[in-house]
């Protein structure tokens, strides 16, 4: 008698929350046949175990791309310290939007930030960062162009334990200061050197440890 085992795991979602999935789990089914089992009665049978694979992967995917969805980024760059690269920043914030989540620091990239600060007055400004930050899952931060405000950040998410990824570009011309680099795996930070687009596949590799 040919006996062959299928062992199959049936997983399936049975409650969605704002932040948080339950499954429930359906432990293994031994399916056995024989060669007296008919070949439409087999066929059934491989349907079904295919089906539950299909509906498993799909279900996991489902999952990874809703938490994708919901992540919020805190995205930093340099603002008084000078606007060099805002431009780049509207880029880096263009890919954190289409692939990672919510960016809640969107204007960190906009020509008019500066003006937009002033008008909004300095108290106002800190306090809507740091309720922003409070609600971040991941903070971001272009570090090249030194910057006190960013610094700021950066020191308040590490005692908030936030997930934080620090980009630097050697060909800058500039040097990292100590305090940044110096907290490349520890604090949950992460310090990467970059130059041109390849800050994508960075951006990859963080939110894929996320």
């Amino acid at each position: 008698m040919l006996i062959i085992l299928i062992n199959c795991i049936y997983v399936y979602p049975q409650k969605c929350e704002a932040e948080k999935y339950q499954d429930e789990i359906y432990y293994p089914e031994y399916i056995t046949l024989n060669t007296t089992t008919s070949p439409s009665d087999q066929d059934e049978v491989i349907c079904k175990v295919f089906s539950y694979c299909i509906i498993f992967i799909g279900h996991k995917l489902k999952i990874a791309t809703l938490c994708l969805c919901e992540m919020k980024i805190y995205f930093c760059g340099s603002i008084q310290g000078g606007r060099q690269d805002a431009e780049l920043y509207a880029t880096i914030i263009d890919e954190l939007k289409s692939k990672y989540g919510e960016v809640l620091t969107e204007f960190v990239g906009s020509p008019t930030v500066e003006q937009d600060e002033i008008e909004l007055g300095s108290k106002e400004v800190h306090q809507l960062c740091l309720t922003k930050l409070k609600s971040a899952d991941v903070l971001i931060a272009e570090v090249t162009q030194p910057s006190l405000g960013v610094g700021y950040e950066i020191g308040r998410a590490v005692g908030m334990d936030k997930k934080i990824l620090c980009l630097f570009r050697p060909n800058s011309g500039r040097k990292l200061s100590s305090m940044i680099a110096g907290l490349h795996d520890s604090h949950n930070v992460t310090v990467k050197n970059y130059d041109g687009q390849d800050f994508k596949d960075i951006l990859k590799v963080f939110f894929t440890m996320s």
